[in-house]
């Protein structure tokens, strides 16, 4: 039992530690429907410092864990991957706004798949259906994440009002997730 508490407290603290990207891109998404010109390249610069600073946190999370903690953690893989994503976000913007369909859309896909693979933790733990109802709220952000790479809608929209209308939908989605999840560990821990 100690051990479900442990890994339901490690999903807690990730979970809420999700808000804030998801917040950050809503503001992103309106302000790309709004203000198309040169955005993106700006944006991406700010992007690089936020993914730097975030980096760091993850990795001053590492350091200060206890030797058994840090066995089963994977705070030093995703702080250096973020460290470095924003030092080369910071240095080849103006590349990197081209390619930013391509990167955000990859993002959704492995945000998703993995919060499918937190749901299908909660279906074995507990007896509550709500695991359901994230399973398909992944599968909607793993389709908008494909959808936003393969861009079938290229004629009708810029791919930057394509991006916000997307990225709006998919973090709004992610919101609702992350509520859900830490409903349901509430009351998984409630028993």
């Amino acid at each position: 039992m100690y051990q479900v508490e442990e890994k339901n407290k490690k999903m807690k603290k990730s979970i809420w530690l999700s808000f804030l990207p998801s917040f950050l891109l809503i503001v992103f998404a309106f302000i790309l429907l709004y203000k198309e010109n040169d955005f993106l390249e700006t944006f991406v610069l700010i992007l690089g410092y936020f993914l730097m600073i975030f980096g760091s946190v993850r990795l001053v999370f590492y350091l200060r864990l206890n030797e058994e903690q840090k066995i089963e953690n994977n705070d030093i893989l995703e702080g250096v991957i973020f460290f470095f994503f924003g030092l080369i976000a910071i240095l080849k913007n103006n590349i990197l706004a081209g390619i930013l369909t391509y990167i955000l859309g990859a993002y959704y896909i492995v945000k998703h798949a993995n919060r499918l693979q937190i749901c299908l933790d909660f279906k074995f733990q507990t007896k509550n259906s709500f695991w359901y109802y994230i399973a398909v709220i992944s599968g909607i952000g793993v389709f908008l994440g494909t959808f936003i790479i393969l861009n079938p809608l290229e004629s009708k929209f810029t791919i930057s009002k394509m991006i916000a209308f997307c990225t709006l939908i998919t973090e709004v989605i992610s919101i609702i997730q992350n509520i859900a999840i830490l409903i349901g560990i509430s009351k998984n821990n409630e028993r």
